[in-house]
C-alpha cells in the first residue's frame, strides 16, 4: 500500500508527499473515527512483519505512516 503521491500519474506534482492526510489516505475534513480507522488499516497493511523478505523496503513506508498518524491524532500538531 503506497500513498497516492507515489503513483505515477499526472497529479504527482500537485500532491504533497509529506502531507499527513495524503500519507494516511483521508481527507482534511475526516472525523477522528475515520482517521483512527485509516491509521489502523494502514499500519496493519504496512507492518514489516507482514512482508517477510521485504522488511528493508517496507519499513520506511511504515515509519512514515506511523509519524503521519501521530500528527493526525494530536490536535495541536494537526492544526499546524
Amino acid at each position: 500500500m503506497e500513498p497516492p503521491c507515489h503513483r505515477s500519474d499526472s497529479h504527482v506534482s500537485l500532491c504533497r508527499q509529506d502531507d499527513p492526510f495524503t500519507i494516511v489516505g483521508v481527507s482534511p475534513s475526516a472525523d477522528p473515527k475515520a482517521i483512527r480507522k485509516a491509521c489502523r488499516r494502514g499500519s496493519l497493511a504496512l507492518h514489516p512483519d507482514k512482508h517477510p523478505g521485504n522488511e528493508d523496503n517496507i519499513r520506511p513506508m511504515f515509519e512514515k505512516h506511523t509519524r503521519a498518524c501521530k500528527v493526525l491524532n494530536d490536535a495541536k500538531l494537526k492544526d499546524k
